[in-house]
C-alpha cells in the first residue's frame, strides 16, 4: 500500500509533464508541436488528476522525503502543463487545465509540511499561474484584434514541399493581404503529436489582392506571385 501511495504522485507529475517535454523541444529548436488529439489528452490528465486527488484525501498517507519531493515539484509541473494550453485548439481545454492546476494544488497545499522547498515551489507556482494568465489574455487580444490571420487559398510547390498560403492578417489599424510559406509535411512526429516548421510571410499588399493576386510556381523552391519571383523557404531554412 505505501508503494502504492508514493506511486501516486510520481505517476501524475510524469503523465502531466510529457506535453511540457514536448514544447520545450519545439521551442529549442524553432518549431511548433500539435498534439495528435489535444481532447484526449486533457480529458485523460484531468481524469488521473481528480482520481488522484480524491485517492489520496482517502488515503490520507504520510509521505518520506521522497514523496515530498514530487508533491513539491507537481504544482509548478501542472502549471507549466496548463501553459501549454493557453493557444489551445478546443477551447475548452483551458477549463480542464485549471481543473488539474487546482488538483494540484490542493495535493501541494493538504500534504507537503511548511518549509523552505514549499515556500520556493509556491513563489514558482505564483510566478507560473501569472505567466498563464497573462498569456492567456495576450492571446486572445492578439488574435481577436491585433493580428487575425485568415488562409484564403493554398497553393501547393511543384513537388509538394512547400505551399504558399495565401490569406489576409487584420488588425484594428488596417487590413492586408498576406502571403506565407509553409511546409506541406511535418518535420517528423511522434506518438503524441507532430512538429512543424513555422511558416515564413514573403509578401504583403493591399487588401484587394487576396482577390487578384496571382500564384504559380517556377520550381519547387521558387514561387511567383504576380510575375515576381521569391525563393520558397519556411522559418529556420533562411
Amino acid at each position: 500500500m505505501k508503494a502504492v501511495k508514493l506511486t501516486i504522485p510520481i505517476v501524475l507529475c510524469v503523465v502531466l509533464l510529457i506535453v511540457p517535454v514536448f514544447e520545450l523541444f519545439g521551442l529549442i529548436n524553432h518549431l511548433d508541436f500539435f498534439l495528435q488529439n489535444e481532447l484526449a489528452t486533457v480529458i485523460v490528465q484531468t481524469v488521473l488528476a481528480v482520481a488522484a486527488t480524491v485517492a489520496l484525501f482517502i488515503l490520507k498517507p504520510e509521505y518520506d522525503i521522497t514523496g515530498k519531493i514530487f508533491l513539491i515539484l507537481l504544482a509548478p509541473i501542472a502549471l507549466l502543463n496548463m501553459l501549454c494550453f493557453y493557444d489551445c485548439v478546443w477551447g475548452y481545454s483551458v477549463i480542464f487545465a485549471i481543473v488539474w492546476g487546482g488538483c494540484a494544488l490542493a495535493l501541494f497545499i493538504k500534504f507537503v509540511p511548511d518549509s523552505n522547498w514549499k515556500a520556493t515551489s509556491a513563489v514558482f507556482t505564483v510566478l507560473i499561474s501569472i505567466t498563464f494568465v497573462g498569456l492567456y489574455i495576450w492571446n486572445f487580444v492578439y488574435t481577436s484584434y491585433i493580428n487575425e490571420r485568415t488562409v484564403e487559398s493554398t497553393h501547393p510547390s511543384m513537388n509538394g514541399t512547400y505551399v504558399a498560403e495565401l490569406g489576409t492578417s487584420e488588425n484594428i489599424i488596417d487590413k492586408k493581404t498576406t502571403i506565407y510559406i509553409a511546409k506541406a509535411e511535418p518535420e517528423f512526429k511522434s506518438f503524441f503529436g507532430y512538429y512543424q516548421a513555422k511558416p515564413t510571410q514573403i509578401y504583403d499588399g493591399e487588401e484587394y489582392e487576396v482577390k487578384t493576386a496571382i500564384i504559380s510556381w517556377l520550381d519547387d523552391e521558387t514561387v511567383i506571385i504576380n510575375d515576381q519571383a521569391y525563393k520558397a523557404v519556411a522559418q529556420g531554412e533562411e
